[in-house]
């Protein structure tokens, strides 16, 4: 599986979180939210004018800002 940024996840595309390096308020919010390693999140939309970023995380969709995307680390997997 390849490692990218949640950012540069492909629109429509499947990923498994991998780590993070958010402040640790952020990073500990999103936890709470259910995203944490090991977690599937699948890129939904992304807004014109590129952020905020909507991702379906454990049955829920989440918007994050792109500036936050970058800094989360994901394994796409790979296409059915």
């Amino acid at each position: 599986m390849q490692e990218l940024s949640l950012a540069a996840l492909p629109l429509g595309a499947w990923g498994v979180m991998r780590c993070e390096t958010l402040e640790p308020g952020t990073g500990r919010r999103l936890g709470e939210l259910g995203l944490v390693a090991g977690t599937r999140v699948r890129h939904l939309y992304t807004a014109p004018a590129g952020s905020p970023m909507a991702f379906s995380i454990r049955g829920a969709v989440i918007a994050l800002r792109t500036q936050d995307c970058r800094r989360i680390t994901v394994a796409a997997e790979a296409a059915p």
